[in-house]
């Protein structure tokens, strides 16, 4: 009786150690996921934001609806150079990454800047369950947050068949702070808005 009570006590131990567990950066990059976020905001709670995040592979729609008809929608394949995203309403507009937006502000750090603010506000706050669980609606949104902002903000282009290990929570997480290294410095200074990688 006493095996059958530490055995118990065991397997509950390790079922909460890896509950808990953050999910990695390859598993963020190779997921696939579609979640849907929806609250009530503005004029006394009446009127409804709704933010889609989907994504397959490499590319993440993103869709924003604020009273039922102003609807954003944004497209991101992070696969792909140079860094750009593409922004409908009504038409699509494709704006390409010019410089690294501490160094900038135009039109693509602004349209970075209001992605970022619409995920923060919209989905990282109002997400149901964890950060840390990659099948919660909190996980999927902080994992494309988390992968858009090494893409648009640093520009890395991901490749799905290369290891990144350690790649996201080390440019952004407030969790794992590092600093960034002069290479990467002096790498993201000399950036080629026409370049692209050769495999993408």
């Amino acid at each position: 009786m006493s095996s059958f009570k530490f055995s118990t006590t065991i397997i509950l131990f390790f079922m909460a150690l890896t509950s808990n567990a953050m999910f990695s950066d390859n598993d963020c990059i190779q997921s696939n996921f579609t979640s849907e976020i929806i609250h009530k905001a503005d004029i006394f709670g009446l009127l409804e934001r709704k933010l889609v995040i989907s994504k397959d592979g490499c590319q993440i729609d993103i869709s924003h609806e604020k009273f039922k008809y102003l609807k954003k929608t944004w497209t991101i394949d992070i696969c792909r150079g140079p860094v750009h995203l593409k922004k409908t309403l009504g038409s699509v507009d494709v704006i390409k990454r010019i410089e690294m937006c501490d160094k900038s502000r135009d039109e693509f750090c602004k349209e970075y800047q209001t992605l970022k603010k619409i995920i923060q506000d919209d989905g990282l706050i109002f997400a149901q369950g964890e950060k840390e669980n990659l099948s919660s609606d909190h996980g999927r949104v902080y994992c494309s947050f988390l992968v858009l902002n090494a893409y648009l903000n640093d520009g890395v282009v991901f490749n799905k068949n290369s290891d990144f290990t350690n790649h996201l929570f080390r440019t952004y997480s407030p969790d794992h702070p590092v600093e960034k290294s002069p290479t990467q410095t002096e790498a993201a200074s000399s950036l080629d808005p026409n370049a692209a990688p050769e495999d993408f």
